[in-house]
């Protein structure tokens, strides 16, 4: 019997005897064996430990592949991370694939990770095309990370967008990292346009800043109050344009939270800046 018989006869198994759905079975499987390993593991049984988990492989459960290959790492067992791989055991399975890939870049090997990166990515997981990206990231190689990025984004990783539009903002690409941005918290992430409105601010454009930032707040972003409230404060130390101030009273008048709660009290202005003043 192969090992994903073995494990589709396990499964079965438990429908038959709990009434589960096929992935509930499954799940509840994987996650029995998890604790049984980790039981084993906190007990100072480690042999105890890895036997459960190969007996997990043996019944085709990937669960068990991930667990050796953490053992493996943890005990510095290089050798024993190759085997695994040379097993073929993980199969199609990107869970096991990236588990194994992680440990391999753990011991140094960069380009045996990268590889097994690749096949989990082949396999169509669009988290070890990010792991990709951050590969090439950390080898210098820009446009081999904004390829894996814009590969893992037609996939539908918001992250991704997200890391896209920081890069397009550090090419001085203001108007493509507006647009990523912006896609990206359409599907759900604000944090790019916080991060683009920031690193707008350094490169000293205060007004364009301020624009991404109030549209993060005004998509529900829970960390940008406090930025903005920071960035207008700046502006106005530094002597904001009369549209600035407005904008920022604008904004107040749409019904945002008061930011006189966040902005340090000055000498100048001792309640706060005037376009944050309580009504």
């Amino acid at each position: 019997m192969t090992d994903d018989k073995a494990r589709k006869r396990a499964i079965r198994a438990r429908m038959a005897a709990t009434g589960e759905p096929y992935s509930v079975a499954a799940r509840h499987l994987d996650t029995a064996l998890a604790e049984l390993v980790g039981m084993r593991e906190q007990a100072g049984d480690r042999e105890g430990a890895e036997a459960l988990a190969r007996q997990g492989v043996e019944a085709g459960d990937s669960v068990g592949l991930r667990l050796l290959a953490k053992m493996r790492w943890a005990a510095g067992d290089v050798e024993g991370i190759d085997a695994l791989v040379r097993s073929g055991a993980a199969g199609g399975d990107v869970r096991a694939l990236r588990s194994l890939a992680a440990a391999r870049l753990h011991f140094g090997d960069v380009e045996g990770g990268a590889a097994l990166f690749l096949q989990a990515a082949d396999a169509g997981n669009v988290e070890a095309l990010r792991d990709l990206a951050g590969l090439r990231k950390q080898a210098g190689d820009v446009q081999g990370a904004e390829a894996f990025y814009r590969r893992a984004a037609d996939g539908g990783d918001v992250w991704s967008l997200a890391e896209l539009a920081r890069i397009r903002e550090r090419a001085g690409d203001h108007e493509g990292a507006d647009a990523l941005a912006r896609q990206a918290a359409d599907a759900g992430n604000t944090s790019a346009l916080r991060v683009v409105a920031k690193m707008r601010e350094w490169a000293g454009d205060g007004e364009g800043a301020d624009t991404l930032a109030q549209e993060a707040a005004d998509a529900g972003d829970p960390e940008v109050q406090l930025m903005l409230a920071a960035m207008r404060e700046r502006a106005a130390d530094s002597g904001p344009e009369p549209e600035t101030a407005e904008s920022a009273q604008a904004a107040r008048n749409r019904g945002g939270p008061p930011l006189v709660r966040w902005v340090r009290v000055e000498a100048d202005f001792p309640g706060g800046p005037p376009w944050a003043q309580p009504r």
